[in-house]
């Protein structure tokens, strides 16, 4: 049988690993070899307990000492996931000292994850020279970019400069366009979320007059969503103002943007009113709610029953019957009891680790009356329903206050302390996630997401 305490001492033995001593940074030698079990065996999810344990330094430099035991190519997103927290919530300059003879070629580490390490490294002073290198890793880039921006560029021009000097890179650097286009990049928080308020607006309408297009296009479209009510305010004035059928832009926001925004408070109103000061276009609304785009068919049913109370042109009527005809979502997409929620939750093994598993239960937690989510939290107390409940909660608050009904849930100390946890962790950047940190004293992360 393999002795695998043996095995990873002699691996690591053979490496000529030239980290300073520094005694904050000391660990035992079980401490040590316990977290390389855990890389060796890919339990990456053990790492959240041996951070909270020894601190991030001390565990951030045993894996780059032991690097060669992370397999990147196999790594799915959740492990990447994990492995990134321990590197993010690390101070910036501590692993710019730390992983120098790593990022310099003087120690052995795969090419996989000195490009991963280079993103926790980036500063305001090497940001500019990294995204304009065309060598470097392109994910680097996009990472450096976003960075330049925020922590430079940005502080020292205007907002619409800094939209337009965005603009500007991506025409030159169109693999940079196309690397943040497929995957979400940090430079949205330093241009869309973190912008004073008094700067969303005008961020929405540059993006409005001169990004809104047919083609997919993730940047712009993601800067709408996460700017919010805002964003949603500024289509509808926009509308307001060009009425008119053959203006492009008019029917693309109706059919195509307006629905982003369908959890927004008051959006049945302004819909409703805008479809009446609306009279040349009102077949338009009638495409923002069509069963395969819009996302919720009680609203969309109720907004045209307002609509038929207002007057519909003759063209929409086949449209009215799809809508109204929308087939009843199962009830497999809810739960319709406490016990059903329970059930789902003891199936298997639920990894309450794993994103996609708390995803799951919250999509249906969406779905699922107040009253069963109100029975389940007054009677069932253990920390795996707690844990489900929290990041549901904390996850409504990227788009709405938490309801009324709910309210007792997110006044419950036990599940404050959870919900802020969630809130800080998921990166939870909206009004509703800053009122609820606000209202409970939570001044630390309020700060980190401001700085954000």
């Amino acid at each position: 049988m393999i002795n695998i305490s043996e095995n990873l001492a002699q691996i690591n033995k053979s490496f000529n690993l030239r980290f300073e001593k520094d005694t904050t940074l000391y660990i035992s030698k079980d401490d040590e070899e316990t977290i390389k079990k855990i890389l060796f065996n890919r339990k990456y999810q053990n790492l959240q307990a041996i951070v909270k344990k020894l601190g991030n330094k001390v565990v951030v430099k045993v894996l780059l000492k032991n690097s060669w035991l992370i397999d990147f190519a196999k790594l799915n997103s959740e492990n990447k996931k994990i492995i990134s927290n321990v590197f993010a919530q690390t101070d910036r300059e501590f692993l710019i000292n730390i992983s120098k003879d790593i990022r310099e070629d003087n120690i052995y580490s795969s090419l996989e994850f000195k490009n991963f390490i280079k993103q926790f490294t980036i500063n305001s002073t090497n940001s500019l020279k990294t995204y304009k290198n065309i060598d470097e890793n392109i994910n680097v880039r996009a990472i450096a970019f976003g960075i330049y921006i925020k922590t430079e560029y940005r502080l020292k021009n205007s907002i619409e400069n800094s939209l337009r000097f965005i603009d500007q890179e991506f025409n030159n650097y169109q693999e940079l366009y196309n690397n943040i286009n497929q995957y979400k990049n940090n430079m949205l928080d330093a241009i869309f979320i973190n912008a004073q308020d008094y700067e969303k607006e005008t961020v929405a309408n540059w993006i409005i007059e001169n990004k809104l297009s047919d083609k997919k296009d993730k940047v712009w479209t993601n800067g709408l969503r996460a700017l919010g009510d805002y964003a949603f305010d500024a289509m509808i004035k926009y509308v307001q103002e060009n009425p008119e059928y053959d203006n492009t832009t008019t029917k693309l926001i109706i059919q195509k943007r307006l629905g982003i925004f369908y959890k927004s408070d008051n959006f049945k109103e302004k819909i409703v009113s805008l479809y009446k000061d609306s009279y040349k276009i009102r077949i338009l609304f009638f495409h923002l709610l069509e069963p395969d785009k819009f996302r919720d068919k009680e609203l969309a049913q109720n907004i045209v029953s307002n609509f038929k109370a207002i007057g519909v042109p003759n063209s929409a009527k086949a449209l009215i019957v799809e809508i109204e005809k929308w087939e009843v979502e199962s009830v497999q997409n809810s739960f319709p009891d406490r016990k059903s929620f329970i059930q789902n939750l003891n199936e298997g093994n639920q990894d309450l680790t794993n994103r996609k598993t708390l995803n799951h239960f919250q999509h249906k937690l969406k779905k699922t009356d107040e009253d069963v989510i109100l029975d389940i939290y007054f009677n069932q107390r253990e920390t795996e329903v707690q844990t489900v409940l929290a990041f549901y909660l904390a996850e409504s608050l990227r788009f709405k206050r938490v309801n009324s009904k709910l309210k007792c849930i997110v006044e419950d100390n036990e599940y404050i302390e959870l919900i802020a946890d969630l809130i800080d962790k998921e990166q939870i950047n909206t009004k509703y996630s800053k009122e609820f940190l606000f209202q409970n004293n939570k001044d630390e992360i309020l700060i980190k997401l401001n700085r954000r």
